[in-house]
């Protein structure tokens, strides 16, 4: 029996089929609006479909919004223009990480908050955003700069990687989550430059008094 070949639908993206219409547009629907009366309705009137077509190519509508929430991650993700090993100093690239990693969870956050009663399309979605193609990870991405740097003489040999990269992605999150959660109404982007300015500091000289 021969293979059906996958829907494309004309008015979409050159050569995209059907299943990853619907995806992109409850990615950029999550992305828009959160979670926050988002429907199987909303998403097919979006997507020019009948309601029925999502059944068609997901498990249900938990599966489709994971795969949302994946790809709104991944279409953040892309495309940084990070500096790369060696490139200027090591002081205005952490800054530059630093920056990035602050305008991602800006835009990831919000959409992940909508989700915290469904545990289940979180997990999900984390899954999907470990499979191959899709864009490395914010800690990923970190650590393989600083690992970079370090083979080239330009961080200690004996620095940990892995703790530095924790202090520099854990100092986005504190600079963002607390005030998405404890202030709906806070700007996430507008983050004082000093406390960019500190956490480099800190990254590169540490806190001995020596």
């Amino acid at each position: 029996m021969s293979r059906r070949r996958p829907a494309v639908l004309r008015d979409a993206a050159p050569d995209r089929t059907l299943r990853e219409h619907l995806i992109a547009t409850a990615a950029r629907l999550v992305g828009e609006r959160g979670r926050a009366g988002l429907t199987v309705r909303d998403i097919a009137h979006e997507a020019q479909v009948a309601d029925g077509a999502l059944y068609n190519y997901f498990e249900g509508k938990d599966d489709l919004l994971a795969h949302a929430l994946s790809a709104h991650v991944d279409a953040v993700m892309r495309d940084a223009g990070l500096p790369q090993p060696g490139e200027a100093t090591v002081e205005a690239n952490l800054r530059a990480y630093i920056d990035y990693g602050l305008r991602v969870l800006t835009q990831v956050l919000p959409a992940f908050s909508g989700f915290l009663a469904q545990p289940e399309v979180i997990a999900r979605a984390g899954r999907l955003m470990g499979q191959p193609g899709q864009a490395p990870s914010l800690p990923e991405l970190v650590g393989a700069y600083l690992e970079g740097e370090q083979r080239l003489g330009r961080i200690s040999p004996q620095a940990s990687l892995t703790a530095a990269t924790t202090l520099i992605v854990g100092a986005c999150h504190e600079l963002t989550l607390p005030r998405m959660l404890f202030n709906p109404e806070a700007d996430l982007g507008n983050v004082p430059p000093q406390a960019v300015d500190d956490l480099v500091t800190t990254v590169l000289n540490g806190i001995s008094p020596t």
